[in-house]
């Protein structure tokens, strides 16, 4: 059997278990902000759950966008792949 590929941090596993909300408040906000930060973590895992988690949510800000943009030339492929896909979900143009 194949281990579970998760990100390291446990804020990034409480949105993935939905325990944590991205928007529709001021502590979402907030949380929305910690994602945001974590596309440029150390750890790969990390910022590869970040940028996919963020290219999922519908929130299209200039600091989700500059966050995928950054993240689009990480030096791990699967963070860039996310990050694209990110960006073509809001301006395919950019992507």
């Amino acid at each position: 059997m194949r281990d579970r590929y998760e990100p390291e941090s446990a804020f990034v596993k409480a949105i993935i278990a939905e325990e944590v909300p991205l928007s529709g408040s001021e502590w979402a906000d907030h949380n929305l902000q910690r994602l945001i930060e974590l596309t440029r973590d150390d750890i790969v895992s990390n910022r590869d759950w970040a940028a996919f988690l963020l290219a999922q949510e519908d929130a299209d800000t200039p600091a989700v966008r500059d966050a995928l943009l950054h993240a689009a030339s990480d030096r791990e492929a699967i963070v860039r792949a996310e990050a694209v896909l990110g960006l073509a979900k809001r301006d395919a143009l950019l992507a």
